[in-house]
């Protein structure tokens, strides 16, 4: 990406998955935000199979952050859907996400951009 970056060649950087309360996510765009255009994080979806093992982990190894894994994802789906708070995939991006350097948060693509 580095390579790309110095040679003009515009970047993105995505970042998947993203998991509420544990990844660093602002670290991350840290360590990237020079070297690319575009930063792009996805936060974990526990649709599927392995929804169960994900909330599992979360209840075994970070049980302070049950409640709002509970909160954030649908029961029955795992999507994530409007929390009892009012969060949404968008709010729970932009508050883990202050401006970084020359890089700005895109409200509208759940992205951080060079500008």
């Amino acid at each position: 990406m580095r390579a790309l970056h110095e040679e003009g060649i515009r970047a993105t950087c995505f970042i998947s998955l993203i998991f509420p309360g544990i990844t660093e996510l602002e670290a991350m765009i840290d360590r990237v935000k020079d070297i690319c255009n575009l930063v792009w994080p996805e936060i974990l979806n526990l649709r599927g199979g392995y929804r169960k093992t994900i909330l599992d982990y979360i209840d075994e190894k970070h049980p302070e952050l049950s409640a709002l894994y509970d909160e954030i994802y649908e029961p029955k789906t795992g999507a994530i859907g409007k929390s009892s708070t009012g969060k949404s995939e968008n709010t729970l991006l932009k508050t883990s996400l202050s401006t970084c350097g020359t890089m700005t948060f895109c409200k509208d693509h759940l992205a951080h951009r060079r500008c």
